[in-house]
């Protein structure tokens, strides 16, 4: 069985998230998350778990987290064809309130754009 080390890069723009999977010297794009399929924000797993209610079964759980068995990581909760898609990964504390404020903006004009539509 042949190991090979990776890491992964997170990186958020204006409109969405990418993460990149980087072995040596190649990073190919794995993820591209648009904003506006966002259900929640991203919270900790600490949060989550006191809040399941809220956060309802994912469907779908996709794990990007830079360590194998972290003991710290975020959760973000999206849309997926229609479905309860899950993000683990482990952001910094200003990525993570970057990609919130994001989020909340990205909420914010879906839900003008829908009211305007009606």
């Amino acid at each position: 069985m042949k190991y090979v080390m990776s890491d992964y890069v997170y990186k958020a723009s204006e409109q969405d998230i990418e993460i990149y999977k980087v072995t040596g010297n190649k990073s190919v794009c794995i993820c591209s998350l648009s904003y506006e399929e966002s259900v929640s924000g991203v919270v900790t797993r600490d949060y989550c778990d006191s809040h399941r209610e809220k956060f309802g079964k994912s469907k779908i759980t996709v794990n990007y987290c830079k360590n194998i068995f972290p003991k710290e990581y975020s959760l973000y909760f999206f849309n997926f064809n229609s479905k309860l898609a899950l993000l683990k990964f482990e952001p910094d504390e200003a990525f993570t309130k970057y990609m919130n404020e994001k989020i909340t903006a990205a909420i914010s004009s879906k839900e003008r754009a829908e009211s305007d539509d009606e």
